[in-house]
């Protein structure tokens, strides 16, 4: 085997020069659908729930902790399992949360 050979039979398969543009774009805008539902939200409940600055702070803790169950969902997901056996996964978790929509008080709460 010539040198050649050998040191093309150890590449490994590299990304397209736009997967790093992809990542960073799908980062941005979930971050930027976050980060615009979260306050949204919690002005929405802030009169029904009293108004008081804990209640902003519980809603802040609330949705960081959401972020970072969505981080390890992500992580778990891609970790162990296959892409076709991910992509079914994701599909039903997608199809239960627009099953919930639209997210509201239960009334009566405040």
């Amino acid at each position: 085997m010539s040198a050649l050979q050998s040191s093309s039979a150890l590449r490994t398969p590299r990304a397209s020069a736009a997967a790093p543009a992809l990542f960073s774009a799908t980062l941005f805008i979930s971050a930027a659908l976050m980060f615009s539902v979260e306050p949204m939200f919690t002005k929405m409940v802030l009169p029904l729930l009293g108004g008081s600055p804990s209640v902003w702070s519980v809603a802040m803790v609330f949705f960081q902790g959401l972020l970072l169950l969505g981080y390890v969902y992500a992580h778990l997901l891609t970790r162990y399992l296959a892409l076709p056996a991910a992509l079914g996964v994701h599909a039903c978790v997608l199809v239960l949360a627009f099953a919930a929509l639209p997210v509201a008080l239960a009334p009566g709460f405040g």
